[in-house]
């Protein structure tokens, strides 16, 4: 089975077990294991073995997160072939946890379909007068309809439906006898303090299972109603907020079936932003992480090694979020990967970057940038910073300096007038720190402080994994503040060991 093939199986799986299976079998006919078992996490976390073919000892295994926007749904226990084989098994692990939380979302959406089916065949079988509202899934037609019962049962000639587009938001969905000044005039004081009682109209919500869809505005001059007149008031704005709930329910079905249109690209996309950090490199030790928080892309991590065995360190952050954000960083990756291949200057790819962001996106996308070559030898460092966090040196004495030098954020202006950067020698034992503004905004009142202070208790002897600085950081954020981890977070961490 070619990765073609699996993407496909994935997309089209109807059950957990199917992802599963798919994994297993791309894993075992690509030999990237020679063992493994899948196990996946119920609702109590509690994990739970699919299948399995383990023929050797656990401890002997390696263990790779299933998981999807941060939310581990499981893992995959195998004994890779080789180390190389360990970023495809990533990739395949992430892969079966988008397929996966994709099933979830539409197990829920089926869940609740269900249960609006059962109330809408009740309420067909009472109200059967009624069942035109029912079938409606455009809530201006829904509204159309309840006004025509008002007008056909209760011959009321002046009413108005004013539907809730959000928490704070109401707006007109039918109306008949009332001028546009006056329903103006609803809209804005049932928007302002949902007051139920306006001048010379009478004013019923809207409801159904205690959520508030809206208002049915009727004129109280224009005749007096019976008790059994406002029930079926009431009755109808009940059956039009079931309705109202159907097409929102409608709405999420659509955008959850766009979302598995797009589960293939997506999981392409993640698997080439990040490097493996795994990865041995000559006279250096490297530890890296990315900690999305619930979207896809915006963070983009690499390390990339020239012909002559130097290296370039790359942190960079698009403006915005979501698959966008993720397709102009694979973007960014592909040209970076080709220039550094081509030997290219740290400086021209910067230019290169800059008037490929500028051409290739909307005016009002950017991207910080910063970039660090280190020689061949180990020995020396040359810093470009496009608008982004600051990098951070620390000396095999103690010092940090900040990496500050460099140009303006890239893809704002076709040709950067001006591109500095900084120079440093380096020796056994200095360490390079680069992140993201979701470790450090340097826009807050601590600045960079926090991660000043986690590399500062690093020594020679040891140096904590960037996974475990920045859950330290952000643990700390939440300790002190209540604050939650709201944008992706990346760190990059490299050590001269030679």
């Amino acid at each position: 089975m070619d990765l073609s093939l699996a993407l496909h199986a994935v997309a089209n799986a109807s059950s957990e077990y199917e992802v599963c299976e798919v994994i297993a079998t791309y894993i075992v006919e690509t030999n990237l294991a020679t063992s493994l078992a899948v196990y996946l996490y119920d609702s109590h976390e509690h994990s739970h073995c699919v299948i399995e073919s383990m023929r050797h000892s656990e401890k002997d295994a390696i263990m790779i997160p299933i998981s999807c926007y941060g939310r581990q749904l499981g893992y995959i226990q195998c004994i890779p072939i080789s180390s190389e084989d360990q970023t495809e098994l990533h990739n395949i692990a992430q892969l079966g946890g988008f397929a996966i939380n994709a099933l979830k979302q539409t197990l829920e959406v089926d869940l609740k379909s269900r249960r609006l089916g059962k109330a809408s065949l009740l309420l067909d079988t009472m109200l059967e007068m009624l069942s035109d509202i029912i079938l409606q899934k455009d809530r201006f037609s829904i509204a159309r309809i309840a006004g025509q019962f008002l007008m056909g049962q209760l011959r009321i000639g002046t009413y108005a439906l004013i539907g809730k587009i959000d928490v704070q938001s109401y707006e007109i969905l039918s109306s008949n006898g009332f001028t546009k000044e006056q329903l103006a005039s609803f809209v804005a004081s049932i928007e302002d303090d949902k007051n139920r009682s306006l001048l010379n109209v009478t004013v019923i919500p809207m409801e159904h299972g205690h959520e508030e869809r809206g208002y049915i505005v009727l004129d109280a001059g224009e005749r007096k109603h019976s008790d059994d007149d406002a029930a079926f008031v009431s009755m109808i704005g009940m059956i039009s907020a079931l309705s109202l709930e159907r097409t929102a329910l409608f709405e999420e079905e659509t955008r959850l079936m766009a979302l598995n249109k797009d589960l293939a690209l997506a999981a392409e996309i993640q698997s080439q932003l990040m490097p493996d950090f795994n990865e041995q490199i000559i006279g250096c030790e490297v530890s890296g992480t990315n900690m999305p928080s619930q979207t896809i892309g915006g963070d983009y991590v690499d390390i990339l090694q020239y012909p002559d065995g130097s290296l370039l360190l790359i942190m960079a952050d698009v403006s915005g979020k979501g698959i966008t954000a993720a397709m102009i960083m694979t973007m960014v990756k592909s040209v970076c990967t080709l220039l550094v291949k081509q030997a290219l200057h740290p400086k021209d790819i910067v230019q290169s970057i800059n008037e490929l962001v500028y051409e290739q996106t909307n005016s009002d996308t950017f991207i910080t940038f910063a970039c660090i070559h280190i020689n061949a030898g180990r020995t020396y460092m040359t810093c470009i910073n496009a608008g982004h966090e600051f990098p951070l040196l620390k000396k095999h004495n103690g010092k940090i300096f900040e990496l500050d030098k460099g140009c303006m954020v890239l893809g704002v202006v076709r040709n950067l007038a001006s591109v500095t950067y900084s120079e440093y020698p380096l020796e056994h034992g200095d360490l390079i720190c680069m992140y993201t503004d979701g470790v450090c905004d340097s826009s807050l009142d601590q600045g960079n402080q926090p991660i000043k202070k986690e590399i500062a208790a690093c020594n020679k002897l040891l140096v904590h994994s960037a996974e475990d600085i920045v859950k330290s950081i952000i643990n700390k954020k939440e300790g002190q503040k209540g604050a939650r981890m709201n944008d992706d977070a990346s760190l990059l961490l490299l050590r001269i060991s030679s």
